[in-house]
């Protein structure tokens, strides 16, 4: 099985062309909306034509702040073989606002550039009170594989810019991670 992460697409602000690509691409049996996918009201069904009629049933839409639709999950639990995988677009753990918290990454960024997003990582984590799952997390726009923590940070495929514009995406294949990043826009 092969599941594709998108995460934070803020559609409109995106490349269809490109959203296309990436799925012929990978050709997944899932797909993780993992949220901040539609970024304006009405064009739900428009950014689903982008889906595969194959894939359609087996795409899960999480729940992200700035969506402009209700998702279908906040929090998304599966099973991939031995691997429990849990999906959440991390917008609940904000330090009282997206400003606040976006200042406080930009402080922390200046002890090394992972620095911020591993802290988001390892404090969702706690949050959620996970072990042994391995937790895909989007929200933050950064693309980083901490495996020392089993935490994913899923990027954006956006043109929006903010304190992190890691453009790529994710892709579990068999329980293995694979992050790929895409070319920068500015």
């Amino acid at each position: 099985m092969r599941i594709l992460v998108l995460s934070d697409i803020h559609y409109p602000f995106s490349d269809e062309r490109e959203i296309l690509r990436i799925i012929s691409k990978e050709k997944p049996s899932k797909i993780i909306l993992d949220g901040d996918i539609i970024a304006r009201a009405g064009l739900l069904r428009r950014f689903f034509r982008l889906i595969p009629k194959r894939l359609r049933r087996n795409t899960y839409f999480i729940n992200g702040d700035e969506d402009k639709v209700k998702g279908d999950y906040d929090v998304l639990r599966l099973r991939m073989g031995d691997a429990r995988l849990v999906f959440i677009h991390g917008h609940q753990f904000n330090i009282k606002s997206d400003n606040v918290t976006a200042n406080i990454a930009r402080l922390f960024k200046i002890f090394g550039s992972s620095v911020p997003l591993f802290l988001f990582a390892f404090y969702a984590r706690r949050r959620l009170h996970l072990h042994g799952e391995y937790l895909f997390l989007g929200h933050s726009h950064g693309l980083k594989n901490f495996k020392s923590i089993r935490t994913v940070c899923c990027g954006t495929i956006s043109n929006l810019r903010g304190v992190y514009n890691d453009r790529g995406y994710v892709v579990i294949d068999n329980g293995k991670v694979r992050i790929v990043k895409l070319r920068k826009l500015y």
